[in-house]
């Protein structure tokens, strides 16, 4: 399944809402992809990617609210996930504290957490090869066994309710962990890195940081 962008989100979005006949609802909606490498004993063992767009809608009459989830964007699934949450409001008890949808239109600012870079799916694979190869270099440099996990993301999201309210954003994401531990098993070393850009997560440090605590603990003091 590939990503939808923005404006395809959009689309659906307003599709969403048209066959709700509640007195007002709501859809949140995100289409997304992960894609990850692990590497372990100074090579790499696995990669994996996915893809995936889900929506969660909410109906309310009075003081009553229901909300169902699906990732079936079919006519039918969306028709289907509207009547769900309007057959949940029906049954639900009344919420006193429901609160009212937000009717009065603002401008969103969108998120700084996008990085275009990353969201080139094939340049980012690229990036995490080049990460887990620096990893495993400074293992064997040292005689050490290394392992880690490398995951990159990107998402797009909108939201938009039957009062003419409609926002959207989208944002980037690589996490890279990993342990460099000698061959006795004696001493280990972990360390953490994180941006919204592949391009700037700086995993050279989280080696040096993870084979500098791998060192220390060969010889600890008190």
């Amino acid at each position: 399944m590939r990503i939808l962008d923005l404006d395809e989100l959009e689309t659906l979005s307003k599709k969403i809402l048209g066959f709700s006949k509640s007195e007002w609802a709501e859809v949140s909606m995100e289409s997304g992809h992960s894609a990850n490498l692990r590497f372990a004993a100074n090579t790499v063992t696995t990669s994996g990617a996915n893809s995936n767009t889900s929506f969660t809608v909410t109906a309310a009459n009075g003081e009553r609210a229901g909300s169902a989830s699906t990732n079936d964007i079919s006519d039918d699934g969306l028709r289907r996930a509207v009547a769900r949450a309007e057959e949940i409001a029906s049954l639900a008890p009344e919420n006193e504290e429901l609160m009212p949808p937000l009717a009065e239109k603002q401008k969103y600012l969108r998120s700084s957490a996008f990085d275009p870079r990353s969201a080139d799916l094939d340049w980012a694979a690229e990036q995490r090869v080049k990460i887990a190869d620096a990893a495993i270099k400074a293992s064997k440099g040292h005689d050490f066994q290394t392992a880690g996990f490398l995951e990159s993301g990107i998402n797009n999201h909108v939201f938009r309710n039957t009062k003419g309210i409609f926002a959207a954003d989208q944002n980037t994401r690589t996490t890279f962990s990993l342990t460099m531990r000698t061959s006795d098993g004696k001493s280990s070393g972990w360390n953490k890195r994180a941006s919204h850009s592949i391009g700037q997560l700086d995993a050279q440090s989280a080696i040096l940081r993870a084979t500098e605590k791998c060192v220390a603990w060969q010889s600890p003091s008190s």
